[in-house]
């Protein structure tokens, strides 16, 4: 979150080409978080059985 933040602030600094540029790497960051999640979900329910039959 901190380097986030450092971002756009350093984003606000530069140029509107430069801001421009730095959009498509945002866009992945949250594509990598939607699969992590969608992973999660798929994934979550047989941990917990795992943790259910273990206890």
């Amino acid at each position: 979150a901190e380097a986030v933040s450092a971002n756009i602030s350093n984003g606000t600094k530069m140029k509107p080409i430069q801001r421009i540029k730095n959009i498509p790497a945002t866009r992945e960051e949250i594509s990598y978080i939607i699969l992590t999640a969608v992973l999660l979900i798929f994934f979550a329910p047989q941990t917990y059985r795992y943790c259910i039959g273990g206890l």
